[in-house]
């Protein structure tokens, strides 16, 4: 497993509105597809400079409401109910899925 395992890809991370996610350990710069820890970001920053959260699993899961299920077959597979879920090849990007669904956001 390597960092970009750890996060959800960067055009999820996109799409995570301004104030969500703030405290999120890591971030994505598009400037360069890197994957940052929050804290090596000046804290002026902002999204002028193209830098979004990327939230870990554990950070998305805590955001979600009780009630999530997540597995693993061939594929990771994120649920809240029938009709948000999601299957993706990292449990991060999956459950991002269902959070934006929930969020209204439309990620397809």
């Amino acid at each position: 497993m390597n960092l970009t395992d750890l996060v959800p890809p960067m055009e999820l991370c996109k799409l995570i509105p301004a104030g969500e996610f703030e405290d999120s350990a890591m971030v994505r710069c598009d400037r360069k597809p890197y994957i940052l820890r929050r804290e090596w970001i000046r804290k002026d920053a902002g999204r002028k400079d193209n830098v979004f959260p990327a939230p870990t699993l554990q950070e998305i899961l805590e955001d979600l409401p009780q009630g999530v299920e997540l597995s693993r077959d061939s594929e990771w597979f994120c649920s809240l109910d029938m009709t948000n879920e999601y299957y993706d090849k990292t449990p991060a990007t999956a459950a991002l899925k269902v959070w934006l669904k929930l969020k209204g956001i439309d990620n397809e």
